[in-house]
Order: structure tokens, then sequence, then C-alpha cells
């Protein structure tokens, strides 16, 4: 996954995108221009798994809160909090891969990143990848 489009602020600027597990968990890496910045952006990956029309899942990472949330047809609800690390100018989610169950493992996926403008704030995206649509992840890489 590969995106290079110029954004105001290198915080949310993504660059490179990376999907990998591990067999225990999932990892959604982002590289960006700059440093994260959690207390002026919110950062998220969104998840419609398995793929039905609305988004079933999100990983969330802003001040205060690194979390798994799951639509539940009207709001988003914490499901768990889950691991993000930070390192120079990359963002690594870590989510265990039982909680993506819904109710399976294996499933295909429609996956998106977004960076959005302001603390816990999910109103102005500053950054999307891909930039129309989403990508693929087939329910072997899981």
């Amino acid at each position: 996954l590969r995106v290079s489009i110029p954004k105001n602020d290198p915080s949310v600027d993504m660059i490179t995108l990376y999907f990998g597990n591990d067999g225990k968990y999932a990892y959604f890496k982002e590289k960006l221009c700059g440093s994260p910045n959690p207390s002026s952006f919110t950062y998220t990956v969104y998840l419609d798994k398995p793929i039905g029309g609305f988004t079933d899942f999100r990983l969330v990472y802003t001040s205060g809160k690194c979390q798994l949330e799951k639509w539940n047809g009207e709001t988003w609800e914490k499901v768990q909090d889950i691991y993000v690390t930070v390192v120079d100018d990359e963002l690594t989610f870590k989510v265990p891969l039982q909680s993506l169950k819904n109710p399976d493992l294996k499933q295909d996926a429609k996956v998106w990143f977004i960076n959005y403008d302001g603390h816990n704030n999910y109103d102005k995206i500053l950054d999307r990848a891909p930039n129309i649509g989403e990508y693929f992840i087939s329910k072997d890489k899981w």
C-alpha cells in the first residue's frame, strides 16, 4: 500500500502503509512524513470485516485513547484497549486477531486509513488512504 499526497502537516501525511500478522496479532502501520502528534490529531484504521456495506471496526489512536471500537449500527462502542507504538515517523496499531472475529476470523476485509484534525475528533479529514475506495485484505492473509 503506498500513498504520497502532500498535506499541510507532516504529522498526518501518510507515505507508506503496511499490514501483517504474526498468528496472534494484526499490525497496521503508517509511515508518516513527520512524527505522529496524538494531542493534535486522531489516527484511525477502519475495517469492513466481513465485507458487508458498513464499517465493522476501527482502530483509534489519539491523546488518551488507543482502542478497538465496533460499530453497533448507530454508534461506535469500545471493544478493548490496543497497543500503539510510535518510533520516529512510524505509527503501528497492534490488535489481537481474535478481537477482529465477526463472527469468524478468516474473512475478506476492506481497509482504509484516515487521519483527522483534532484530538478525539472525526469531522475534518486531513489525509485518507486510499484517496477513494478501500484496500483489500484477502481472508487468506488473516
